[in-house]
């Protein structure tokens, strides 16, 4: 950049994200145009809402289990078991 002008469009271009948030923004903003051309992205957030529940549950319900399973799979601390 000289006295305040860019040399390159590139230049101009590279100066509109110079911040995290610019860049984040930026990217954002153009998914958000480009989301139209591509109708699988509705089949997939429904197939996802569908799913999400469903795999919530099964991952609760093995947490649970190993839970479950390792303290009673587990030597009890006193000499008489207890």
């Amino acid at each position: 950049m000289k006295d305040g002008h860019h040399e390159t469009l590139w230049d101009f271009v590279s100066s509109l994200f110079e911040t995290t948030n610019e860049k984040i923004t930026a990217a954002i903003s153009g998914a958000a145009i480009l989301s139209p051309a591509f109708p699988t992205f509705k089949q997939t957030s429904d197939t996802a809402t569908l799913l999400m529940p469903i795999l919530g549950c099964l991952w609760l319900l093995s947490q649970i289990a190993f839970k479950w399973y390792g303290h009673f799979s587990r030597p009890k601390d006193g000499p008489d078991g207890t």
